[in-house]
């Protein structure tokens, strides 16, 4: 897991709102979006967001075996929810997708309807 989707994980877990956690990092909107994203950060930064949602993110670089343990136990749990968010998000689009298909299915036999009926009265 890269650093980013870590923090992601930490922030969403901990229930903040982007504007908030922007501001209490010192950082644009659009950066908390794309730090997100990050495979590494800064230490004065990294320190920063550590402070404002309380998690130790230097943990994660440790050399001592427990600690580093502990990293991948924490990395398998945020991996999985980042991945049932995105299963439930790709299920939510794929069912959007099925009722916009059947939409433009029915809007379809609706103008060969109008084809036909035109047609005949033709």
């Amino acid at each position: 897991m890269v650093l980013g989707e870590l923090i992601r994980q930490v922030f969403l877990d901990r229930g903040m709102k982007v504007t908030a956690f922007a501001d209490k990092t010192g950082l644009a909107r659009q950066s908390v979006y794309r730090l997100f994203r990050r495979d590494s950060v800064d230490t004065e930064l990294l320190a920063r967001i550590s402070t404002v949602l309380e998690y130790d993110f230097f943990q994660h670089f440790s050399w001592n075996p427990v600690l580093r343990q502990s990293h991948f136990q924490v990395d398998a749990s945020a991996v999985r929810r980042v991945e049932d968010r995105k299963e439930g998000m790709l299920q939510r689009q794929l069912e959007a997708g099925r009722e916009r298909i059947q939409l433009l299915e029915d809007r379809i036999a609706d103008k060969e309807r109008i084809i036909e009926l035109l047609k005949e009265g033709a």
